[in-house]
C-alpha cells in the first residue's frame, strides 16, 4: 500500500522549451535565433518557454460539456472486443454530466446511471475518481455506495489512490 502512495506523489512542475508562446523567454533557443540573424539565416520563431504540469489530473478543468453516458457506452463498445477475464471501465471526471444543448440536468444524470447499469449487465466493473469536490451530490446515484472516489483536493490524490485501488481489487 506504501508503494502506491509513493508511486502517486505529484511531481514538480517543469517547464517546456522551445516553444512559439509562453511566459518567459527561453535563453537557449534567444540566443540560437540570434545566431540565426547574424548568419543571415531566418530564425526559429520558438523561443519562449512555458510552465507545464507533469500530472495530467492537474491540468483538468471544467468544459461544462461532460457527456457521461456517451463516454461510457463508447468505453463499453471498445471493451466489448477485448479478451478479458475481469473488465474495468474507471471514468475520471471534473464535473457532473452536463451539456450546453441538454437544459433538463436529470437527463443527462439519468442517462449515465443507465449507461452504467447497461455496462454492470455486461459483466463490466464500472468505478468513477471524481476530481470535483461537489460530486458526492451525483456520483453516488450514477455509480453507487462504492464505486467512485472524490478527490476534492487533488494534494489529496495519493492519500485517495489505495482506497481506490482496493475498490478495484475487490
Amino acid at each position: 500500500m506504501d508503494r502506491l502512495v509513493c508511486a502517486a506523489k505529484l511531481r514538480p512542475r517543469g517547464r517546456s522549451r522551445r516553444r512559439p508562446d509562453g511566459d518567459r523567454l527561453d535563453l537557449d533557443a534567444c540566443v540560437d535565433a540570434l545566431a540565426a540573424l547574424r548568419s543571415h539565416l531566418p530564425p526559429d520563431p520558438r523561443v519562449y518557454s512555458a510552465e507545464v504540469r507533469p500530472a495530467r489530473l492537474a491540468a483538468l478543468r471544467g468544459g461544462f460539456s461532460t457527456r457521461m453516458g456517451a463516454a461510457l457506452r463508447h468505453a463499453r463498445r471498445w471493451l466489448r472486443t477485448q479478451r478479458a477475464e475481469r473488465k474495468l471501465l474507471l471514468l475520471v471526471t471534473d464535473g457532473e454530466p452536463s451539456d450546453i444543448d441538454v437544459h433538463d440536468r436529470r437527463y443527462l444524470l439519468y442517462d449515465a446511471k443507465r449507461a452504467v447499469d447497461e455496462s454492470r449487465r455486461e459483466g463490466i466493473h464500472v468505478h468513477c475518481l471524481s476530481v470535483d469536490p461537489k460530486a458526492d451530490a451525483y456520483v453516488e446515484r450514477i455509480f453507487g455506495a462504492r464505486n467512485y472516489v472524490v478527490v476534492d483536493r487533488l494534494e489529496r490524490l495519493p492519500e485517495k489512490l489505495p482506497l481506490l485501488y482496493l475498490r478495484l481489487a475487490r
